[in-house]
């Protein structure tokens, strides 16, 4: 058995699931609260670890008592297991491919994220709850995060307000679904979203046709910017994302 060990939080597992899939590593050692989001993946067995979050030494001697070969793609936790590398990347993603496989990182992003084990009835009555019967086109937004909340909260959601009366908005954070992939249904009939670097960002991976400005964090605990992605940085002007707005428009007129 291949296992690798990463206990939490969503955005971290929905980023080495490429990876995963790629290599092989076919179980994860994952906290109860975050299985479902394994649930979509079909080449994926989840093994629930019901031990400390931030105890990766403890979680780590169990996974070698039940898998022949143990990876420890997970970042942060205050006990560490002993010997692991240094991190040495621009950002927290390669660092996290690279423990599964030495170099992995400098092909970050080249392989698909795949939710091969989607609900076709769950995602139709989320759209029905949530689009509905809305004629403009959808704006998806999440300013919310654990780890990367957007610092200018109340500013940003009045230039929202005041900037995307051509759109509907939908305030993903407010949205709560028991499978997190389930969004994936919200994205593919989305004309855009916008996010902070948090689980929404990792999973628009799966959904590469939809735009999305990236509200980025600096430094090595930011995501790189995605590919086909529309991306920019905390320090972006409102400028840049009427930009953006009106890139849309013109996307959904057909011009």
């Amino acid at each position: 058995m291949k296992l690798a060990v990463c206990l939490g939080r969503t955005g971290d597992l929905i980023n080495i699931l490429p990876a995963c899939k790629h290599l092989g590593i076919d179980n994860i050692l994952v906290r109860p609260e975050y299985v479902n989001v394994l649930r979509g993946a079909s080449y994926i067995i989840p093994n629930v670890w019901e031990g400390d979050i931030e105890d990766l030494a403890s979680a780590v001697n169990h996974a070698k008592t039940i898998a022949d070969k143990v990876y420890v793609p997970q970042l942060f936790g205050s006990k560490q297991p002993p010997g692991m590398p240094e991190r040495k990347r621009v950002s927290f993603v390669q660092d996290q491919w690279d423990r599964l496989e030495p170099g992995l990182g400098d092909r970050w992003g080249q392989f698909p994220l795949v939710f091969d084990c989607r609900d076709k009835e769950r995602e139709k009555e989320l759209l029905r709850h949530v689009i509905g019967t809305k004629v403009k086109p959808v704006l998806l937004f999440n300013l919310k995060g654990k780890s990367s909340p957007y610092p200018h909260t109340d500013a940003m959601m009045y230039f929202l307000k005041i900037s995307c009366r051509d759109f509907e908005l939908v305030n993903l954070s407010y949205l709560r679904t028991d499978y997190f992939y389930d969004l994936l249904a919200l994205y593919e009939n989305a004309a855009g979203m916008i996010t902070t670097d948090t689980a929404t960002l990792h999973l628009a991976r799966a959904c590469p046709q939809l735009p999305v400005f990236q509200l980025r964090r600096d430094g090595t605990d930011g995501t790189l910017p995605m590919g086909r992605i529309t991306q920019s940085y905390s320090h972006e002007t409102f400028e840049n994302m009427n930009v953006f707005f009106s890139t849309l428009m013109k996307t959904e007129k057909g011009e």
